[in-house]
């Protein structure tokens, strides 16, 4: 199974310096993609 995700990173800079720094990353997609997975390989009813 192969899962994809999405990063993002912001960066202030000041005078030449990087003085701070967000990220983010989109793990609510992951999990979707993973438990699309674990559904699609259930056997049963």
């Amino acid at each position: 199974m192969r899962v994809s995700w999405t990063f993002m990173h912001l960066w202030r800079v000041a005078d030449g310096l990087i003085v701070e720094h967000w990220a983010t990353r989109d793990d609510l997609g992951v999990l979707r993609q993973l438990e699309a997975g674990a559904v699609r390989h259930t056997v049963g009813p």
